[in-house]
Formats: C-alpha cells, sequence, structure tokens
C-alpha cells in the first residue's frame, strides 16, 4: 500500500501536522509501515502521504477475504477514527465448464444395474408414446449442433413403443469432468434437460460434489415428466462451499415397475464470479547483516517515540534486508516481544511516550534468506 490518498476535511480550514495510524482487524493481514505524516491540506482538500507510506502483506489464504482497515488521523489536538474495507485479489468472471456434448470432454457413464436406456452422447431419436407425445427427443437444443447425451435413444428392433429401450432394472449415471476452483464469489449452473415419465414414480435427479464424488448434493430430483426440453438455473454457491475438485452428475432411475421413463442433458453451463489472487515468492537472497548499534530514539514534535537505524551493508555473504522487526522490552535484559514492523529504516511507537513504563527496543534485519 504506497499512499492512503483522498483524505476529506469536513472543516472549513486548512489542516497541518496531520499524521495517520493505520491497523486492521483482519487475520492473515499484517501492517508494517502503520504510520504516516501528510503535507498541509486545504480546506475541503485532498492529499497523499509522505514517504514513506502505509506498508502490509498479505498471507496466502487470506485471499478472497474483505480485509477491514481502521484509520486514526491526528492533527491540532484532535483524534478522528474512521474504518474501510478492502477485497484481497481481483475478482474476474470465469467460466468452468461448457458444454453442448457436440465433442467428448470427459464425461462417464455408470450404468449401475440397468438392462437398457444406457446414456449415449448421439443425435437424439424421437419416439412417440400412444398419445402422440415424445417420450425421447427428436433434437437437441445446440445451435448449431445436434448431439447431446441421452438414455436408450430411439428404439430397439422390434417392438415400437415408448417402453422399448427406455431406462430399465435401476439407475444410469452420467458424471462431469471435474471442475471448479477455490475463492469464488458466486456460481451458477444452467443446463438443458427433458424428462419422460408419466406412469411411476422414476427420478430424474441432479446432484453436484465438491469433493471428488464421495459426498453428493442434491440440487434437482424430479417425478413424473412430460418430456419436453427445459431450461434450469441453479445457484450452486448457494448449496455448498466451492472447490478445485467438483463434479456434476445426472441420474434417471427405474422404479423397477418397467414403466417408461427416458432423460437427456444438453448445454451445461458452469460459471461465476472468481476472485484471482496472483502469489508472490520472493527471490533467493543470503541473510542481512545485523543492523547492529546504530538505532537512534528520538520523540517527535507530536510526542511520538521514532525509531531509525542504518540499513545493513551487503556484501559477499549478506544480502539487503527487506523487513525489520522491531522488539520491545521494559528491561534492558528483556524479554523482548515484538512490538511492530517496518520496511524502511524508520519505525514509529506511537503512544510510547505515555505509557507507565520506559521501554527499550531491538531492532532485527530479516529478508528471504532469513534473520540476522
Amino acid at each position: 500500500m504506497d499512499a492512503i490518498d483522498a483524505i476529506d476535511s469536513e472543516i472549513d480550514v486548512a489542516i497541518s501536522g496531520l499524521v495517520g495510524i493505520l491497523s486492521s482487524r483482519t487475520p492473515g493481514i499484517t501492517i508494517h509501515d502503520q504510520y504516516a505524516t501528510y503535507p498541509d491540506l486545504p480546506a475541503r482538500g485532498t492529499a497523499a502521504s509522505d514517504a514513506p507510506h502505509y506498508s502490509l502483506t498479505i498471507a496466502p489464504d487470506a485471499c478472497a477475504t474483505v480485509a477491514i482497515f481502521d484509520l486514526e488521523l491526528r492533527y491540532g489536538g484532535e483524534i478522528r477514527r474512521s474504518s474501510f474495507a478492502v477485497r484481497v485479489g481481483e475478482p474476474e468472471t470465469v467460466t468452468l465448464l461448457a458444454d453442448d456434448f457436440e465433442a467428448n470432454l470427459g464425461w462417464s457413464i455408470d450404468d449401475g444395474t440397468a438392462t437398457q436406456g444406457f446414456w449415449v452422447r448421439e443425435n437424439p431419436i424421437g419416439v412417440q408414446d400412444s398419445q402422440s407425445r415424445f417420450s425421447n427427443p427428436e433434437d437437441d437444443t445446440s445451435d448449431p449442433g445436434d448431439t447431446c447425451w441421452v438414455t436408450g435413444n430411439g428404439e430397439l428392433t422390434g417392438r415400437k413403443d415408448e417402453n422399448n429401450n427406455d431406462v430399465d432394472g435401476g439407475a444410469v449415471a452420467l458424471t462431469s469432468p471435474a471442475f471448479g476452483l477455490f475463492h469464488m464469489l458466486s456460481l451458477e449452473l444452467s443446463y438443458d434437460r427433458w424428462f419422460y415419465d408419466v406412469e411411476s414414480g422414476n427420478r430424474f435427479t441432479t446432484e453436484v460434489s465438491n469433493d471428488g464424488g464421495l459426498n453428493w448434493t442434491t440440487i434437482e430430483n424430479l417425478i413424473f415428466g412430460y418430456g419436453g426440453w427445459q431450461r434450469s438455473t441453479i445457484d450452486l454457491f448457494a448449496l455448498l462451499v466451492p472447490t478445485d475438485d467438483m463434479l456434476l452428475r445426472f441420474v434417471v432411475e427405474d422404479d423397477f415397475t418397467d414403466d417408461p421413463v427416458e432423460g437427456a442433458v444438453d448445454e451445461v453451463l458452469i460459471e461465476g464470479v472468481w476472485v484471482n489472487c496472483q502469489p508472490y515468492d520472493p527471490p533467493a537472497a543470503l541473510p542481512p547483516n545485523p543492523v547492529g548499534d546504530t538505532v537512534m530514539v528520538v520523540v517527535d514534535p507530536d510526542g511520538h517515540t521514532v525509531l531509525s537505524w542504518d540499513a545493513p551493508a551487503v556484501d559477499s555473504g549478506h544480502d539487503a534486508a527487506t523487513l525489520y522487526r522491531i522488539e520491545r522490552g521494559t528491561s534492558v535484559a528483556g524479554p523482548f516481544v515484538e512490538a511492530g514492523s517496518a520496511t524502511v529504516t524508520q519505525w514509529v511507537d506511537v503512544d510510547a511516550m505515555t505509557a507507565a513504563e520506559s521501554y527499550y527496543y531491538r531492532v532485527r534485519a530479516e529478508n528471504a534468506g532469513g534473520g540476522e
């Protein structure tokens, strides 16, 4: 975070001596340089902070978190506080699965104990029942295209009716290839489905899993249907937590009464909003030299304790420091506990001067190669 700008004064007078203290209550957010000064601010004007600016680091597991920051402004004996929220990462619209079934994208089938009516990816062949209703679709829904997944496509040789090559003797399942991402903000499924079952309690069930198929959550459970393509849209985000190992499954089940039952699926689309967090891997480095006895402590005009030190020297066995950890204790012998951190060679202990005890300080340098 380089700066906090657009600091708005609600008072019709100029402000001078403005300082800010930034903090966060959100796990995974670590503020390093929390103190910043500002140039003179005109009435109802804006300004960016002076260098060094605020800085922070974000833990990888904080991706997609809504980070809450608190900003305290001090000037002319006044103190004002405000909070603001920032989403960690960049929201992006993503498509996780888009399949019109004109090509084989890796769906799998399980015939279970069924004796016929197995899932096939073909151009559907229309079959009509005794009332001229289509039990099996005549066409898919893709344009252009002519292929969908259908159970028992068309009629077998011999008898010509809706009960010939429908699902019998069990359940047939059609399962998608794996899809998914962590850190989704929304996830929606839509698909075209066909279900014919006019005489019994057979079922067309749609399910989703977020653990690779170990457990399944029911999306739709249909009984009785007169055929015909219908579009179904489901908010998957409301049903279960998105992961990177999700599966979608369509199951058409015969209840062993040997009544006609047919199903078909086309135009599956799964899309949503994903939070893209770019990982940062610091370059390899040798540990830095120690800060040594260069630490200086002064009190600024606002009564704040200001620590400063020299950056450790870089040589053949030591690289530059990228972070400094400030430790504080009430005795020169310790114990010392971490009071803050900084990315520059200065750190402000804001209210140390008003504390009941005196403090002793120790500064440790570190980088990707370790600490001093």
